[in-house]
């Protein structure tokens, strides 16, 4: 491989090629040694730049480097050290370890065109649908502003009124964000909340004084920067979903409790929550999540990654070793579409990157295509068809 070539596939990676140069490369890769050289050159090098950060042990980092030694020696490819520079900026999909080295695959779908008809699908964009305490619905929209007796809108989102934290009779507002949507609220408390796609809020207008501050999450997924309880009198504040009550002196912390989903999922960032459940009850600390199921009412506590598990309040979403039927079923929801999986098999295929959410789904699906995961997709208005 040339150093033009090498140039090239920088630049591709990048986004950044131009169409001669990417001509030039197409003509290159149609030789198979030269494609097989460049998917060694993707795999080897993109991983060591991007994996290594991602790993929570130095075992795991030399257990990587020892599968790449061993690809080196079973595939007699020289390794090449050239650093990608600002792939970072571009998606970062990347297939799993069990697919680079226990995968190889002699077969590539780079040059086999994807089927798109009335594609439909959108970008995330900032939405939601507000139920004031009269049943008025107001929709909320990106470059919207609206103005109720209590809140406004403005460009970051939803905010409450302080000075109706006094009064002493509660009234709720529910905000539903859609699927393809994302919203921030600011409670009357000073407490925020992110909502991801597909999630629905139950919460006072106002709080009572001194008065334990209590929110429903209905179902979906948000995350809470809470007011501390000493700017309340010592007023704790509660987030319920069914059987799962979380109480809250002042801290941040995500709930992940799609309907689909047979678990809800609670992970501090910081500070301190007690999960309640009918069955069990446990003080998380730091860095730990707590799975209760729904259906036997079990609470587990594991250790996580924080980057992993909060990275969509940022509008990006970070998966280590996530099947693609995972990472499909959040797309799902950041896109608003239905996938369907053409070959079964694919649903198992496990992943490891970073997808941000002004990403084009084309651009995502190629990046996975590209690196052979799968062969071709459809797109039929808002209907993915995985190959």
């Amino acid at each position: 491989m040339n150093s033009q070539i090498r140039h090239f596939i920088v630049k591709y990676l990048n986004h950044s090629a131009s169409e001669s140069e990417l001509d030039e490369l197409s003509k290159w890769l149609k030789d198979p040694a030269h494609l097989k050289q460049f998917r060694s050159f993707v795999r080897i090098d993109y991983a060591i730049d991007h994996i290594m950060e991602d790993f929570n042990t130095e075992q795991e980092k030399k257990e990587l480097l020892s599968r790449i030694r061993k690809m080196q020696q079973h595939t007699k490819v020289k390794k090449l050290w050239m650093r990608i520079s600002g792939v970072a900026a571009s998606v970062l999909i990347m297939v799993s370890l069990y697919f680079f080295f226990e995968r190889e695959t002699e077969q590539s779908a780079v040059g086999v065109n994807p089927i798109l008809t009335n594609n439909q699908i959108e970008t995330l964009k900032k939405k939601a649908v507000l139920v004031t305490e009269t049943g008025e619905e107001i929709t909320l929209e990106e470059g919207s502003f609206v103005k109720t007796h209590n809140a406004s809108s403005n460009e970051e989102g939803l905010v409450y009124n302080k000075s109706a934290i006094n009064k002493s009779k509660i009234t709720f507002n529910r905000l539903t964000v859609p699927r393809g949507g994302q919203f921030f609220v600011k409670l009357s408390d000073g407490t925020e909340v992110w909502l991801n796609s597909g999630t629905e809020l139950k919460y006072p207008v106002h709080f009572i004084k001194g008065q334990s501050r209590q929110v429903e999450l209905v179902y979906g997924e948000a995350f809470f920067d809470v007011s501390p309880s000493s700017e309340h009198l010592g007023a704790d504040f509660k987030v319920v979903h069914q059987q799962q009550e979380i109480q809250v002196l002042g801290t941040e912390f995500n709930i992940k409790a799609y309907p689909t989903d047979d678990d809800v999922y609670t992970t501090l960032v910081e500070g301190m929550v007690k999960i309640n459940t009918p069955e069990d009850s446990f003080v998380l600390s730091p860095k730990q999540q707590s799975t209760l199921n729904l259906k036997t009412y079990t609470l587990s506590i594991d250790s996580v990654n924080l980057k992993e598990e909060t990275s969509w309040v940022n509008g990006e979403y970070i998966f280590r070793q996530k099947s693609l039927k995972e990472i499909m079923s959040v797309l799902s929801r950041w896109y608003d579409i239905d996938v369907v999986f053409e070959d079964r098999g694919l649903e198992d295929a496990k992943l490891v990157g970073r997808i941000q959410k002004d990403q084009e789904i084309t651009e995502i699906l190629d990046r996975i295509k590209n690196f052979g995961i799968i062969q071709n997709y459809e797109i039929n208005e808002k209907q993915i068809i995985l190959k």
